[in-house]
């Protein structure tokens, strides 16, 4: 856990933990709850505890009689055998909360950004991404292997939903053959320019199933519907085209 430059120091407690203590008591307690905030626990060894708190040799004896009398009551064992004021380790953990919390909203949001930068996804493909996703296992600077997490979770996102008709390879839905585009073309426009329609059929089949931008198809008869359109349009300038020769 990264160390703090300054520690939360809420008055009202300390003038309750420390009322009735001689100035020594005061001071050493002190040093003690600070070496606390720094160290996470505290040595359970008197001589150690004493040299933390600068105790000479002089006071020593003093030191100890204070510790024993006072300061023990004011720390527990912990399950390291090591020593813990109660309120100090409470201020400690909704620190380390706090910056967990402040550090992954910050980390989120470059997993944002990374995603929009270097992949086309669904919301939900992101929304799983984004569940799934554990910072601690690799560096955030290493873009590689960043990339390689990402289509990990892409692969698993897949399996995982391999029921709803999803193409793994591509990570689009499963594209149709020629005659059911084409029936599904014909039910929603009957005049259309079939010639026309099996180009663009094999356009976006050629194209990988990206569109003339170069955006993913990835639900191919809401495209087709958009498109449907422009391919009457051209339909019937060919049959005027036809009729004016004929005459």
């Amino acid at each position: 856990m990264g160390k703090d430059p300054a520690v939360l120091f809420y008055i009202s407690n300390w003038l309750t933990a420390t009322k009735g203590m001689k100035a020594n008591a005061k001071g050493w307690f002190l040093n003690l709850i600070l070496f606390q905030y720094e160290l996470g626990d505290l040595p359970n060894d008197l001589e150690e505890l004493a040299n933390l708190c600068d105790v000479r040799f002089s006071e020593y004896q003093v030191f100890e009689q204070v510790f024993e009398q006072v300061l023990k009551q004011k720390f527990e064992q912990n399950s390291n055998g090591r020593l813990e004021n109660a309120r100090a380790k409470e201020i400690i953990q909704k620190r380390k909360e706090f910056k967990d919390k402040r550090s992954n909203a910050g980390k989120y949001s470059y997993l944002s950004r990374f995603i929009n930068n270097h992949f086309s996804l669904t919301q939900d493909e992101k929304k799983f991404i984004k569940s799934e996703i554990n910072f601690d296992e690799f560096d955030l600077k290493d873009e590689q292997v960043f990339k390689q997490v990402i289509e990990q979770l892409l692969e698993l996102y897949i399996n995982r939903n391999i029921n709803r008709n999803i193409d793994k390879s591509k990570n689009i839905k499963v594209v149709p053959t020629f005659e059911e585009f084409k029936k599904y073309s014909i039910s929603k426009a009957n005049d259309i320019d079939l010639e026309k329609l099996e180009l663009k059929y094999e356009s976006w089949k050629e194209n990988d199933w990206k569109d003339g931008n170069n955006n993913k198809i990835k639900n191919w008869k809401s495209k087709i519907l958009n498109t449907l359109p422009y391919l009457k349009e051209e339909n019937k300038k060919k049959n005027a085209s036809s009729f004016s020769t004929n005459r």
